[in-house]
C-alpha cells in the first residue's frame, strides 16, 4: 500500500524492502488496524461530538448489550519456547447468552440476561421491568441507534420517568462510554468459561454498586464521555 502511495505522490516505483528502509527510521511499527464502518455518517458523528461536550456525565445512563457462551476461552497462554499450548472447549456451545446492562456515573447498574439476541420485545421488557423503576428524573438515557431499541414503549417509559432519551449516531459504538466496560466483562467471561471442566463452570454475578447485602460481584468502571 505504501509503495502505491509513494508512486502516486512522487511518481517513483519503489520495492517493499526499500519502503521498509524508509519507514523504519521514522519509528513506525506494524500495528493492528482499528476499523470503522464505511456506512458511518461523518456529519452526524461530528454533530454528536459537539453535542456530547454539553452533556453532564453524572446524569448519563448508558445502555448496551454483550454476548457470551460456554465456548469462550482465552486465546493466548504461555508455554516453553517451541511448544504449543493446548486447551479444550465445548463443541456444542448452545445459544449465546446476552447481557443487557446500564452504566452510570457510579458504575455498572441494572442488568438483565436473556437467551439469544435481544429483540424489540426483550428490550422493552428490560426498560419496563428493570431500568425504568431505577431512573431518576433529569437523567439522560443513551443507547445505540438500533431498531430493537426503538420499540413503541421505550421512549414513552423513559419520558414518563422525567428522563431524556438520546441515540448515538449509526455505526458509532466508539462513542459509547460502556464499550470499555463491555470489553472487560467479555474478557472476564472468557477467563471464567476457560475453567469449564466436568460439566461445571464458574460464573460471574452482575450486581449494581449498591448491592452490598447480596454479596454479588461489584463491577465498577469510571464513566468517561
Amino acid at each position: 500500500m505504501y509503495c502505491q502511495i509513494w508512486k502516486q505522490t512522487c511518481g517513483v516505483q519503489v520495492s517493499i524492502s526499500t519502503m521498509r528502509c524508509i519507514i523504519r527510521p521514522m519509528g513506525w511499527t506494524r500495528k493492528k488496524k482499528t476499523l470503522g464502518a464505511t456506512e458511518r455518517n461523518e456529519d452526524a458523528r461530528a454533530a454528536w461530538s459537539e453535542q456530547r461536550m454539553h452533556l453532564d456525565a453524572r446524569k448519563l445512563v448508558v445502555i448496551d448489550a454483550c454476548g457470551s457462551h460456554i465456548g469462550l476461552t482465552p486465546l493466548y497462554a504461555r508455554a516453553p519456547r517451541g511448544k504449543r499450548v493446548y486447551g479444550s472447549v465445548p463443541r456444542n456451545r448452545g445459544k449465546n447468552m446476552t447481557l443487557i446492562a446500564a452504566l452510570t456515573w457510579s458504575g455498572m447498574s441494572e442488568a438483565m440476561d436473556t437467551l439469544g439476541s435481544p429483540t424489540t420485545v426483550v428490550f422493552e421488557r428490560y426498560i419496563e421491568e428493570v431500568l425504568a423503576p431505577s431512573l431518576i428524573a433529569g437523567q439522560i438515557v443513551l443507547m445505540d441507534n438500533l431498531a430493537a431499541h426503538k420499540g413503541q414503549k421505550v421512549e414513552r417509559l423513559i419520558k414518563e420517568r422525567g428522563c431524556q432519551l438520546l441515540f448515538l449516531p449509526g455505526y458509532s459504538p466508539d462513542f459509547s462510554p460502556i464499550e470499555e466496560a463491555k470489553s472487560c466483562a467479555e474478557n472476564m467471561s472468557a477467563a471464567s468459561w476457560g475453567s469449564y471442566t466436568g460439566g461445571a463452570a464458574r460464573s460471574h454475578c452482575w450486581g449494581t454498586p449498591h448491592d452490598h447485602r447480596t454479596g454479588r460481584t461489584r463491577l465498577v468502571w469510571p464513566l468517561r464521555v
